[in-house]
């Protein structure tokens, strides 16, 4: 299940890491309901620039993505000097 309407633009169509698509919020969750904090979740926000859709989902092509700020990136906290 996911959030919001997912991209039906051509960009569908390309392999997952050719996609316009960037990564808002990989796999956590913000929102009045948790008080906007930083909450661990299955779900990640996502942005086609090419159509301006946001969805959430909890596909597994989000891994094969761009992620608009480094630190929203599982792969950044493996990095040294990464925010864990």
């Amino acid at each position: 299940m996911s959030g919001g309407d997912a991209c039906s633009c051509l960009e569908r169509e390309k392999p997952p890491i050719k996609r316009e698509w960037v990564v808002w919020k990989l796999r956590f969750n913000t929102s009045a309901f948790n008080g906007y904090k930083v909450t661990p979740s299955d779900y990640s926000t996502v942005h086609c620039q090419v159509c301006g859709k946001v969805w959430r989902t909890k596909a597994a092509y989000v891994d094969e993505l761009f992620c608009d700020r480094p630190e929203n990136s599982r792969y950044w906290k493996q990095t040294e000097g990464a925010i864990a």
